[in-house]
């Protein structure tokens, strides 16, 4: 792991001024979520106001000296363009190098404006959600965030001002020179983009000369392969990994970045990149028919601890590493350049080093035993590695209610921090309980499931929810686990809920009851009863509550109550009861 550093520091500072004005809340599984609706107009003010004097801070210069003194003995990568997905564009750039240097655009694009647009609010949410989830890499100093460059850097500044002022000019264009700017001015960077065309960005003019030596040919290939394996379905633990682990994995692994780097960097001299990526997919369809031969001696030689890395077992890691079949896993090649009679000749002569087998087993483990439960029909698990972002919490009520199992509601909230979740609970009336609780068919225990969930997050909530459940005409909820019955026989439960229980006893019990059939369901009612009534706090309220219910029964049902009640009082009624 990296010692903290100035960089580091203010990093972290300014990662909490984002937390705090902009209100983010946490998930038990470590997300932040930010609620669009809540970011007032205040809380913009005063986020731009704090993010103004810690970026005109003596902290932030430090922070700068502090990433030139690490670039002089460490490998810097610093990203640009569009990212479209910011987790895959983190974890290339810690692939590249050992550190992610990212400038800050909340303050120096989204803030900017004289008039903030309330429709950016969204995109500031998110930016900030994505900064937060790399909190932990931060810690450990794998990613720090800068000032923009345009705002200490006047070189920065008149090419953005150039550049914004021509037609056309490319997101990455515009982000290499920024970059390429900020290295002349003396911060040993290495740029890197997450770009999945052919063709590298230009550059401003007055950086051109630095592009051949920092965003090289090479060194765009490279990136371009690694982001295509990043995005490979059949390793997709590379994508549902925490970047935090990724990042461990890394430190961990120190070669892994320089196997790597051999794998894909032999370039093919002299192809276009057409010509390139035409040539890379034919090697790849070679490869497929040389593994369908060799799969079995390839899973052997890895069983048996020997080297196995290189252009194979880049194909076969997520075979090896989830157990499915090889053959199904070996275009994760991704785009190759060794030719094939040296491949076959290295992999059946004499393997190279296993590091990337092992760093990558690691990984997919990692992403296997870090990956939280996340709603099948909201989102892909990779949303699991990111924030959460609501736009409201009615939009988010419409979306909780819209659903019909209750096993999608309770994984809705399980995705929500506890303040989210409550206001969520919050916005729940009598026809939503309702709906929640009491459409049971097929699914008592995903209700009993979702109500055991809301007892950790809101128990003024859960009674809420309990005591609706009592008014279906099905009576007491019934499932194999019981905790919403242990939990009404061993606390004192609201007497708005004790007023439903008994309800539901002389309303859908009332027949069993009337018949003396003691069914499951009376019998936890009976247990229930006598705890409510000999142990809870409030016992003489609910004996009274009891007893005047009982004295507007017809003589037969309160005849039926009375033999009801003897059962779990040794046969006879104890004093309290008159009825």
């Amino acid at each position: 792991m990296l010692q903290s550093d100035a960089a580091v520091q203010f990093t972290l500072r300014y990662l909490a001024l984002l937390e705090t004005h902009l209100l983010i809340t946490w998930t038990s599984d470590d997300r932040p979520v930010c609620v669009v609706d809540w970011i007032g107009d205040d809380a913009i003010a005063a986020l731009k106001a704090a993010l103004a004097d810690l970026l005109g801070s003596p902290l932030h210069t430090d922070a700068r000296q502090a990433t030139i003194a690490y670039g002089a003995e460490h490998i810097q990568t610093v990203g640009f363009g569009l990212a479209p997905d910011f987790t895959e564009f983190i974890k290339l750039g810690l692939i590249y190098g050992e550190r992610v240097v990212l400038w800050d655009i909340v303050a120096s694009r989204y803030l900017a404006k004289p008039q903030f647009e309330v429709a950016s609010k969204s995109v500031l949410a998110q930016s900030a959600c994505e900064l937060l989830m790399l909190r932990s890499v931060v810690e450990r100093g794998g990613v720090v965030v800068l000032g923009h460059p345009i705002t200490w850097s006047p070189l920065a500044a008149e090419i953005d001002g150039e550049l914004h002022g021509e037609q056309n000019v490319s997101a990455a264009t515009l982000g290499l020179s920024i970059a390429l700017a900020a290295i002349e001015e003396g911060l040993p960077l290495h740029p890197y983009a997450l770009l999945r065309d052919g063709y590298r960005p230009a550059t401003a003019q007055r950086v051109e000369s630095q592009t051949d030596e920092l965003f090289s040919a090479q060194n765009y290939v490279f990136q371009q392969s690694i982001g295509s394996l990043l995005r490979d379905q059949r390793v997709g633990y590379l994508r549902d990994v925490r970047v935090v682990d990724f990042f461990d994995v890394l430190s961990e692994h120190s070669s892994l970045r320089r196997a790597l780097r051999r794998h894909f960097s032999l370039t093919l001299e002299g192809m276009s990149p057409q010509q390139a990526k035409v040539e890379s997919e034919a090697l790849t369809e070679d490869l497929v028919r040389l593994i369908e031969k060799q799969n079995a001696a390839i899973t052997d030689y890895v069983a048996e601890g020997v080297d196995a890395t290189g252009t194979f077992l880049l194909a076969s890691i997520a075979a090896i590493s989830v157990g499915m079949p090889l053959v199904q896993m070996l275009s994760a090649v991704g785009a190759v350049a060794l030719p094939l009679t040296t491949a076959v000749r290295k992999w059946a002569n004499r393997p190279p080093r296993n590091i990337i087998v092992q760093s990558f087993k690691t990984l997919a483990d990692d992403a296997e035993n870090s990956m939280p439960c996340v709603p099948s029909l909201l989102e892909p698990s990779s949303e699991a590695v990111k924030g959460v972002v609501e736009p409201s919490i009615q939009d988010l009520h419409n979306r909780f209610m819209a659903f019909h199992w209750a096993s999608d509601r309770h994984h809705l909230l399980e995705s929500l921090s506890p303040e989210v979740a409550r206001a969520l609970l919050a916005t729940l009336g009598p026809n939503d309980l309702w709906t929640i609780v009491n459409e049971r068919h097929r699914q008592e225990a995903y209700i009993g499931d979702y109500l055991a969930h809301l007892w950790k997050v809101d128990e003024a909530s859960y009674w809420e929810h309990l005591g609706k459940s009592c008014e279906s005409p099905d009576g007491l909820l019934a499932y194999d686990l019981e905790e919403h019955v242990d939990n009404m026989r061993s606390c004192t439960i609201p007497i708005k809920v004790w007023s439903q229980v008994l309800d539901s006893l002389f309303v859908a019990h009332a027949e069993a009851l009337d018949v003396r059939n003691y069914d499951y369901a009376l019998e936890r009612l009976l247990e229930i009863i006598v705890f409510q009534c000999e142990r809870a706090d409030d016992a003489a309220e609910k004996r009274a509550a009891l007893v005047s219910q009982a004295a507007g029964l017809d003589p037969a049902r309160s005849a039926a109550l009375a033999d009801f009640l003897k059962t779990a009082f040794g046969g006879q009624l104890p004093a309290w009861i008159v009825i």
